[in-house]
């Protein structure tokens, strides 16, 4: 949660997930959201970084995201 609020001091609006699960949701349930920047932890609880990335890859709406 500190670079979140790192960028959010710098002027940047900063989205924050527990785990991969919660981001994959918030990305789903907003689809008008489409971040410029995902950071991603490897060792998040449920579904790591690189999980979430092969997930998002192969979601066709989620795909476009950076």
């Amino acid at each position: 949660m500190a670079i979140a609020q790192l960028l959010e001091d710098a002027g940047y609006h900063a989205l924050t997930a527990s785990d991969g699960l919660e981001a994959l949701e918030i990305l789903r349930r907003e689809p008008r959201l489409r971040p410029s920047l995902v950071l991603l932890d490897v060792m998040m609880p449920n579904m790591d970084g690189k999980q979430f990335r092969e997930q998002q890859r192969l979601d066709a709406e989620l795909g476009r995201s950076p």
